[in-house]
This record gives C-alpha cells, structure tokens and sequence, in this order.
C-alpha cells in the first residue's frame, strides 16, 4: 500500500506505524469480543496485546504520553491514540 503521509523523521515514522498498528488490533479486539458474544462463549478479560517497539525516541514518547515541545511539534496529537490504549490496558509497548 502507498504511503497516505510523509514522516518528517524516524521518530515521526516509528509513531506513525504504531498509530496504524494500535488501530488494528484494537479493531481486531472489537471483532473478538463481538464473535464470543454473538456465539454464546463467555467473555474473557484478556491481556493486553503486546507490540514490540525498536525505536528509543518513540518508547520514551509512549510511556510519556503525547508532549508537545520543540522536537516534537510537527507530529500531529491524533498518534497519541497508541499511549491512550496503554493507558487502558489494551496493548503493552515494549
């Protein structure tokens, strides 16, 4: 698939690709909790989805949270949607 944004560093590409990663599998949860509902099965509070993260500047943004300052002011708030749903307990970035 073509590329819909331009990363304006590896940092913003890292944040980016875990954006789009974190949309999936919430998605993916959403799909599952629905499939045992619909099926009867009884609901189970999984753990969170663990995503493995190789990039020490977007570690060290994900466990701060989204903060806007002077290396950071062209990534756009919406990618912090990755740091909202560790904080929620639906994915673990390690």
């Amino acid at each position: 698939m073509k590329q819909t944004l331009v990363a304006t560093s590896s940092n913003h590409d890292e944040l980016i690709a875990l954006h789009e990663v974190t949309r999936e599998c919430v998605w993916l949860r959403l799909i599952i909790e629905y499939i045992r509902s619909s099926s009867g099965l009884s609901f189970v509070n999984d753990a969170p989805t663990t995503i493995h993260e190789d990039n020490v500047a977007c570690f060290d943004q994900m466990k701060k949270g989204y903060i806007k300052g002077d290396n950071t002011m062209h990534i756009v708030p919406k990618f912090s949607l990755s740091s909202k749903q560790q904080e929620y307990q639906k994915i673990e970035v390690k």
